[in-house]
């Protein structure tokens, strides 16, 4: 791979590939409800997946509050050396609306 050195010299450059741990995060918009159910909800989708690592933890905080909903912040961790960051990524989001859904 050929990086400019104006990128080397100028630019914070993270290699993602070093370590095989690599931790994905996205959010959840949810209503203001039952704030610990959904965040028990989201970590019990992550906690379930073969691919998402037991240690680190993966966790769910509340990032910020809107007027009547606030944003959850979820985070887990893979092993990218055996599955594919995006698709461990989309799979779980997909698995955490489904359960929300399911929930109510």
């Amino acid at each position: 791979m050929r990086i400019p050195n104006s990128r080397i010299y100028k630019a914070v450059i993270t290699n993602f590939t070093r370590a095989p741990e690599r931790r994905f995060t996205f959010e959840v918009g949810i209503a203001a409800v039952d704030i610990a159910r959904a965040q028990a909800i989201a970590l019990g989708v992550l906690r379930g997946m073969d691919s998402v690592l037991a240690q680190p933890q993966p966790i769910v905080t509340v990032d910020r509050l809107g007027g009547s909903s606030l944003v959850l912040n979820v985070s887990g961790w893979m092993n990218q050396r055996r599955s594919d960051h995006a698709k461990v990524k989309g799979e779980a989001i997909r698995q955490v609306k489904e359960a929300f859904d399911a929930a109510g």
